[in-house]
């Protein structure tokens, strides 16, 4: 018989294994989605600028009017909006921003200042990237060779980033297309720059075998059209035609309203949702649009958010989450803040409700202005690199 003695030396043993495990067990980096973002296209473009033999000047200027990025305006509408908010929890320095912004006389005079002359927002855009720290290293992910300047110089050559990313991930990237809209489409310049990996899907027909194992799936979760089950269930069926073993990997990317279907297809299968790396929206109307029909409008898309985007019905196999990004189009003029139709407040993906294990991860990469000289492949290049990074991230 065991004395009391060792017993209560065994115990606290095992606690302090268990305790050291505990703090030794691998943690996934904290990591800024919007800043990296922008601080990746920001590099590019300043290697473009260099290529070009233009001026630093030149660089900012294209950098303060295309790569909207604020430190203190998470969601820029809150600052651009009158009054202009404070979002909670207040970050240091926001409270003075707001009242700065409020003792402007409108809308232009606020972007000007949000976007041009306040020296934290411009520190944050033209700033070293270097001092985003270790984690937001290009070369934490992709190899020791991929330094931030060598993200600059893919600019010009882009070789040694592509094949860096290509051994990252074996993912092929599926891109879902929207109506047109007006705006700007990053899918072409994604696709040139994926090469192989891109799949490039165009709406077709289901089969009817498809439609009899999916409709009911699909339809209870966003019950409308027809014709809105018919392109979701579509869809589903190429992405199983796709990654057609387990081991496949695939990046789902929905540009306005190509977003929708690819949720109701996650949602309709299991399967495939362990098999996703990220989804990733682009001037995607999330929560609706007012030129939509249901069951895409602003109701209906609320209703299906609240009730199915959640960590229990878009649930993983695998310990770790889902990210699912977002990226915007701003323009001054448009009311409410965005652009093409589509609202700001509308192209994010919702927080769920915390729940006993977490699948979803909501990256809000930030808006970006669609100026003429604002070059697709290099804000398509920067995507790649941040999703391709936060993805390995998540793996340690």
């Amino acid at each position: 018989m065991t004395d009391p003695l060792t017993l209560g030396v065994a115990v606290v043993a095992l606690g302090l294994a268990l305790l050291i495990a505990w703090l030794a067990r691998p943690r996934p980096p904290e990591l800024q989605g919007e800043r990296w973002f922008k601080a990746w296209l920001a590099t590019l473009l300043r290697g473009r600028i260099e290529a070009q033999r233009d001026s630093g000047e030149t660089w900012a200027s294209l950098v303060d009017r295309a790569v909207l990025f604020h430190p203190l305006a998470r969601r820029p509408e809150d600052k651009l909006d009158a009054p202009p908010r404070v979002e909670r929890p207040a970050r240091e320095g926001e409270e003075a921003l707001v009242q700065a912004l409020a003792a402007l006389p409108d809308r232009a005079a606020r972007w000007a200042h949000l976007y041009e002359r306040d020296e934290v927002g411009r520190a944050a855009r033209l700033g070293d990237p270097h001092d985003l720290g270790r984690a937001h290293l290009p070369s934490s992910w992709l190899g020791p060779s991929i330094t931030w300047d060598v993200v600059a110089d893919a600019a010009s050559d882009p070789g040694p980033l592509i094949e860096a990313l290509r051994r990252a991930s074996s993912a092929r990237w599926v891109l879902v297309p929207g109506r047109e809209r007006g705006g700007p489409s990053l899918l072409p310049a994604l696709a040139a720059l994926l090469g192989d990996r891109a799949i490039r899907y165009e709406p077709s027909a289901p089969s009817e075998l498809a439609l009899q194992a999916f409709r009911g799936p699909i339809s209870e979760r966003r019950p409308g059209a027809p014709s809105h089950v018919e392109a979701s269930v579509a869809l589903l069926e190429k992405l199983h035609a796709t990654a057609s073993k387990p081991s496949d990997r695939l990046v789902l990317i929905g540009e306005g309203e190509g977003i929708h279907p690819i949720l109701d297809a996650l949602l309709a299968s299991d399967a495939l949702r362990d098999q996703v790396d990220a989804v990733v929206a682009v001037a995607s109307p999330i929560a609706g649009a007012d030129d939509l029909d249901h069951p895409c409008d602003p109701a209906g898309a609320a209703r299906f958010l609240q009730r199915w985007f959640t960590h229990d019905d878009l649930d993983l196999e695998a310990s770790h989450r889902c990210p699912y990004f977002s990226v915007q189009w701003l323009t001054p003029e448009h009311e409410p803040p965005g652009a093409f139709g589509v609202a700001l407040a509308r192209a994010r993906f919702p927080t769920p409700k915390d729940a006993p294990r977490l699948s979803i991860e909501p990256v809000d990469l930030g808006p970006l202005r669609p100026v003429d000289d604002l070059p697709l492949d290099l804000v398509s290049m920067a995507l790649w690199g941040v999703v391709s990074c936060w993805v390995r991230a998540r793996r340690v």
